[in-house]
């Protein structure tokens, strides 16, 4: 990842613009390693896998699959499972936990 900041500032520099950084690729490419920002991706890739498998567990009592997308980390997909199992149909329980 800190490569791409990298060559991105290079990339501008080359092209006659400024690096967000005061145009210093070394000084982006430093910030892009500092602990904050592989923090960050941590928790981007964490929250993916957290909201991909909410998004299997909708798909799975039988919410479409673009709802289940959309709606993965706005309801309470337990409350989604309750509903479907007393017999609710997938898309009526998602709008009544939504």
């Amino acid at each position: 990842m800190h490569q791409a900041f990298a060559e991105m500032a290079r990339g501008l520099q080359r092209a006659g613009g400024h690096c967000p950084s005061g145009s210093d690729p070394a000084m982006l490419e430093r910030a892009a390693m500092s602990p904050v920002m592989k923090g960050l991706h941590a928790a981007t890739r964490d929250d993916l896998l957290v909201h991909n498998w909410r998004v299997s567990q909708l798909e799975r009592l039988g919410v479409p699959s673009p709802l289940s997308t959309v709606y993965a980390d706005r309801v309470d997909w337990h409350e989604v499972a309750r509903l479907v199992q007393r017999g609710c149909p997938p898309q009526l329980a998602l709008r009544i936990a939504g």
